[in-house]
């Protein structure tokens, strides 16, 4: 299939004024419309898949403008622009609940049901039938027409809660003052890229990662740790945990009308895991398995700070687990996590990411120059298959933090990659867009990335070669648009990459001389580090996705943050601050509503997806191409447990994940 290069004219909705969105939105609903009612007039003797199957798909692309919108809402450095389309957004889709929940549509896919081809289709055209039947039941459409009208209610009030929740999050803006003694402990590179208040003469630490995670984990001041650490337990706001209120019952109330026993049940029947106890049970597996791990980390930890502060009583407390931490890491292992920002400028990071991924997947990265951006930022790049320079798809960069902007480090989707007709050999070039938080350059430093945030930038990357390397016919099916429990396989993968010798030299270089790599003993220090509290880290994500399900489980509403803190005390023996409101900053509890349980049954997949290139190497071409083949370019086109065998070449098992994380069977 020929991709179709895109020109400056296809980027043109970046200059958007509050007009242009507007005029975008009554284009995006009157388009759909008139698609739609086209597809109802067909008489039911005469649908075929391509009228009425692909009819409905290919509506979609009508709409794809609607992500244009939304990135502008997240990104955009026009306060205006954003309220614009914020409120855009938010009248797009509710006038979607109404055009979408049309029983007009699901009486032709009935129709065409009954067809015989219908009863022959195969491969992807069957599994876009089969999923479209399945979504338009979820949809309701079997219920009488009282609960079908509460059911598109009460979606239409979910959507608008989720853009305000995810809203409150980006605009929270909280810090703490510190002295510049009380930033003892921190790298000078790290206080020089503080701001200064200076009415007060002290620095700003503020919630923003690159400012937030160095400082807990190395402040000596533990009063300047635990008042930012509370902050941080408040970010998004009151407002967050009301919508939340309200929210978990409008989740129940939806998934008790379709049929299920609750919204985790209701989460989980389109993805890998088909069910709650499914769920439920690889959770509480984990958590028994890891629990003798988590408790001889946090013993360490304990000890360590009772010998650092003198004091053999002293327990551990809440603001006190990463600073102690990183205290025992560097005991251990002799390496300071700060001074290996100097080897990690941005821009050689990123460079070494485009020369890794290029070589593992044939492609190349060029940088695409005059075309508009929203902020000098974002840049844009076309990604080119190295065997004829035809362009696979384009990716902004946008990695450094703004007032208004979303907060959270990840790829999100533009434009899905899919023909452009039906069997055409035209193909929808795809674009996406990573969103990054990473330090801005000042005048004295480049910006230079700590370890977890180059591994942070590795696996988002691994998403955007989801997106962009898609091959598959339907924008349904393309790219991320998977199983919401596969989607994090394919880049969780990839970040075994940033643990490896030869990887860690090509993505690295000191800011002052790009050929001096991480020394020898710093490199070894820190890989030998590398599953140090391995058992409190993977009990972490445990207790954050069984959290997660229990708020979904159908039973609690109203002891939000109690279920948390309930469940931190039962896990981790640590008490936190009655008043916290964690819950109110956890964005997962939206994109992931029942299902934060993904990321750790997705490391089960990845790690066994990882033995084959550990057993053919980390840039075989050969295994980069089945990869790519298997796994990143079918989307969502074949089940995620089909594309795994296929890639693997047998059975997936939990093996490798076990052996990862230390536990003996």
């Amino acid at each position: 299939m020929k991709r179709i290069p895109k020109t400056k004219e296809d980027f043109a909705w970046i200059q958007w004024l509050s007009k242009d969105i507007e005029k975008e939105a009554d284009k995006i609903l009157s388009q759909k419309k008139e698609r739609y009612a086209l597809i109802k007039l067909i008489l039911a003797n005469e649908r075929t898949f391509e009228n009425t199957i692909y009819g409905i798909e290919s509506a979609s692309d009508v709409a794809a403008s609607i992500n244009l919108i939304d990135i502008l809402l997240n990104v955009s450095p026009d306060e205006e622009i954003r309220k614009t389309a914020e409120k855009t957004i938010k009248h797009i889709q509710e006038e979607l609940v109404d055009i979408e929940y049309d029983p007009g549509l699901y009486k032709a896919v009935k129709e065409f049901a009954e067809t015989a081809e219908a009863k022959k289709l195969t491969g992807e055209d069957k599994k876009l039938f089969d999923d479209m039947l399945r979504d338009y039941r979820r949809m309701g459409f079997d219920l009488p027409q009282e609960k079908q009208d509460t059911l598109k209610s009460t979606v239409k009030k979910l959507q608008k809660l989720e853009t305000e929740f995810t809203l409150n999050i980006n605009n929270y803006k909280d810090n703490i003052l510190v002295t510049r003694e009380e930033l003892n402990g921190l790298s000078e590179n790290y206080i020089k890229s503080l701001e200064k208040d200076e009415l007060a003469d002290k620095y700003k630490v503020s919630l923003k990662a690159p400012e937030f995670l160095p400082f807990v984990e190395n402040a000596t001041d533990a009063s300047k740790r635990k008042e930012l650490t509370d902050k941080n337990l408040h970010k998004g706001g009151q407002a967050n945990i009301e919508i939340l209120k309200e929210v978990l019952p409008l989740r129940q109330v939806q998934a008790e009308l379709l049929g299920y026993k609750n919204y985790v049940d209701y989460a989980a029947e389109p993805r890998m895991a088909k069910s709650g106890k499914i769920i439920k049970d690889f959770l509480n597996d984990l958590i028994g398995k890891v629990g003798p791990m988590k408790d001889h980390d946090l013993a360490t930890i304990k000890e360590l700070k009772q010998s650092m502060i003198g004091n053999s009583k002293a327990e551990l407390e809440y603001f006190d687990i990463w600073y102690y931490i990183r205290q025992s890491e560097k005991k251990l292992f002799n390496f300071d996590k700060e001074k290996i920002r100097d080897y990690f400028p941005l821009e050689t990071v990123k460079k070494g990411i485009f020369g890794i991924y290029g070589k593992l997947f044939s492609i190349n990265f060029e940088e695409v120059i005059g075309y508009p951006t929203w902020h000098p930022d974002a840049r844009l790049y076309a990604v080119k298959n190295q065997n004829d320079q035809s362009v696979a798809g384009y990716i902004f960069m946008d990695l450094h933090p703004r007032e208004g902007k979303f907060s959270h480090p990840s790829m999100w989707q533009l434009i899905n990659g899919h023909r452009d007709g039906y069997r055409s050999e035209s193909y929808i070039t795809p674009l996406a867009i990573l969103i990054g938080n990473f330090p801005k350059s000042t005048p004295d430093l480049p910006s230079l990335l700590s370890h977890g945030e180059v591994e942070t930038f590795f696996h988002e990357f691994g998403h955007i070669m989801h997106g962009v390397l898609t091959s598959a016919s339907y924008a349904s099916q393309s790219g991320t648009a998977v199983a919401r429990d596969f989607v994090e396989v394919p880049s969780q993968m990839l970040e075994h990459w940033v643990w490896d010798k030869d990887m860690l030299n090509i993505l690295s270089g000191h800011y002052k001389n790009s050929g001096e790599k991480l020394p020898p003993d710093i490199l070894d220090s820190m890989l030998r580090a590398k599953d140090h509290m391995v058992g409190y880290i993977t009990m972490r994500q445990l207790v954050l996705g069984f959290y997660n399900h229990v708020l979904h489980a159908g039973s609690v509403f109203e002891s939000i943050t109690k279920i948390y803190n309930d469940l931190n005390f039962k896990y981790f023996d640590i008490k936190l601050p009655e008043d916290n409101i964690f819950a109110a900053g956890f964005g997962h509890l939206f994109g992931y509503a029942g299902a934060y349980y993904g990321y750790m049954w997705s490391e089960v997949y990845e790690c066994d997806l990882f033995t084959r290139f550990k057993a053919e190497g980390l840039l075989n071409p050969k295994t980069g191409a089945d990869y790519r083949s298997w796994i990143l370019e079918k989307g969502s086109s074949v089940e995620p447990i089909d594309l795994i065998r296929g890639f693997l070449g047998r059975e997936p098992n939990n093996k490798a994940f076990l052996e990862k994380i230390g536990v003996k069977e």
